[in-house]
């Protein structure tokens, strides 16, 4: 949107950040975002919220991790780990695993933090939502 985009330099004025909540197939658009301002902050909102477990999902997030992590302005939030992977999988109970999940997602932490570095990676819980699948304590 063009109205959108005029509007980002009020954001870099004040010294503002973006925070961007994306799915990976909308990274190369973001990535464009990015490029146009390189002295901005953005954020990368739940590890680009992956679609699901499986290796083809696995594949395509990676691919836009790998992607977006070249950017030095763009920092990633470690957040809301398995509300996203619930709702893409649809035989995910809450009652499943604790473990299971944990298990599942732990390669996608190892990559995010590989590729972004623990300086641009942020920490948040993603509390209530993630209350779904995981107590505070576990996770």
């Amino acid at each position: 949107n063009p109205e959108w985009l005029k509007n980002i330099p009020l954001l870099q004025e004040k010294n503002l950040l973006l925070e961007l909540h994306i799915y990976p197939n909308q990274h190369l658009k973001v990535a464009e975002l990015i490029k146009l301002y390189p002295k901005m902050t953005f954020v990368l909102d739940h590890i680009g919220c992956p679609l699901g477990y499986d290796s083809e999902n696995f594949e395509n997030w990676k691919e836009m991790i790998i992607n977006l992590g070249k950017y030095q302005n763009l920092f990633v939030k470690i957040s809301g780990l398995f509300h996203p992977f619930f709702i893409a999988n649809k035989n995910t109970k809450k009652k499943d695993s604790i473990e299971v999940h944990k298990s599942n997602i732990i390669s996608y932490l190892r990559e995010t933090i590989k590729i972004f570095g623990v300086e641009r990676c942020l920490f948040a819980s993603n509390f209530p939502v993630d209350k779904e699948i995981i107590s505070y304590q576990d996770m």
